[in-house]
This record gives C-alpha cells, sequence and structure tokens, in this order.
C-alpha cells in the first residue's frame, strides 16, 4: 500500500483502508480541535481518522488506517526473434497497443505484441 496522502486524497485519488476496504465520500475538517479531523465512509458506516491517516491516533497500526490504492498501469511492447536459436528480443515499452504495433513496422523476426500491468 502507498502511504496515505492527505492532499493527493483531498484532490480526488482513491483511498483504501490497510485492509483494503474502500474510503467513499471523504471529507476533511481542517479546523476541528478534535484528535480525528477526516471521516470517510467505510462499507455504509462512518468512520473517522486523524490528518495522518490514522484510524486510532494513539494505536501503532490499525487495518483501518488509511492508504492511497494502488495504481495500476498497463504497458505494451514487441517481442522479436533474436538471431542466435531461443533467443528472444524485447522493443520499446510504450503506453498504448497501436503505438506498439505501430514501431514493428513489419519487422521479419516481430513475433507478438503483449501488455504488462505495474501497481505502484
Amino acid at each position: 500500500m502507498k502511504k496515505f496522502d492527505l492532499e493527493k486524497a483531498l484532490a480526488g485519488e482513491p483511498v483504501v483502508t490497510r485492509d483494503g476496504l474502500e474510503v467513499n465520500e471523504l471529507v476533511y475538517f481542517k479546523t476541528t480541535t478534535e484528535d480525528q479531523s477526516i471521516f470517510g465512509v467505510v462499507n455504509g458506516e462512518v468512520e473517522c481518522w486523524s490528518d495522518c491517516g490514522k484510524y486510532n491516533a494513539y494505536a501503532t497500526g490499525s487495518g483501518m488506517d488509511l492508504a492511497m490504492r494502488p495504481i495500476a498501469k498497463t504497458y505494451w511492447m514487441n517481442v522479436y526473434k533474436g538471431t542466435l536459436s531461443g533467443d528472444i528480443l524485447s522493443g520499446k515499452v510504450v503506453l498504448t497497443e497501436a503505438e506498439a504495433v505501430n514501431f514493428s513496422c513489419g519487422a521479419d523476426n516481430y513475433l507478438k505484441t503483449i501488455s504488462f500491468t505495474i501497481t505502484e
């Protein structure tokens, strides 16, 4: 899980609990004097957290602490047959399948275009 970032959360980036539960309708009360100034809905229930995303400001950690939801990004690249027996070569990594196919340019050793996803 990515560390909770209040600024990004308020800008609309998705937030989850450390246990992976979706947090909806996140609201921040910046002028409150309470320990918990962040409120959100988890499984239909209103929950609250401290400015740094702790569910219980006095505990060392909880599955209900806030985190930024990991973002999955998909990339594309071409795979080519190498000159030595069994060699496989990869092409440039790009953001769209169409861009990758365009790079293959009908090369004789082109095998296929593949995608892969990285979660950040």
